[in-house]
């Protein structure tokens, strides 16, 4: 069997082995590599400067574009009749009515976060009623 030989100049293969390797550090990575660390959005957080653009308008059409997994129904949330909704609770009270984040300007809130069931159940006690978890809203007050 006959096998092809490959050669590769220094920067042709400095980016090969950039593109296959991990690197556990900046130190490690070949020479001419540039490495950068990039946060990756957090799906159950959105932070202010994610509603910025969304400024003038209701918290509920910025998380429609934002998070609009949040707003869906859960039809595999146990223990609800038919497909539950996540709770909404503004500064941490439970807020009857899904509208709230209709009436909810975005530019007031500092963040929402969407906590599961088992988050909402040790924040909020046994006896919260969120099958498909609570989105939290916290606004500057």
């Amino acid at each position: 069997m006959t096998f092809g030989r490959v050669i590769a100049s220094g920067s042709i293969a400095s980016l090969a082995l950039a593109g296959c390797a991990r690197f556990a550090s900046v130190d490690s990575a070949p020479r001419g590599i540039v490495v950068v660390d990039v946060p990756a959005p957090q799906a159950a957080l959105v932070r202010r400067n994610e509603i910025a653009p969304y400024a003038g308008q209701a918290l509920g059409d910025a998380l429609l574009r934002l998070r609009p997994e949040w707003l869906r129904a859960d039809p595999s949330a146990r223990g609800a009749a038919g497909s539950a909704r996540a709770l909404i609770y503004i500064d941490d009270v439970p807020v009857d009515d899904a509208s709230a984040l209709r009436t909810t300007a975005s530019d007031a809130v500092v963040e929402a976060r969407l906590l599961s069931p088992v988050e909402a159940r040790t924040r909020y006690g046994p006896t919260c009623r969120c099958p498909a978890g609570v989105i939290l809203v916290r606004t500057r007050s």
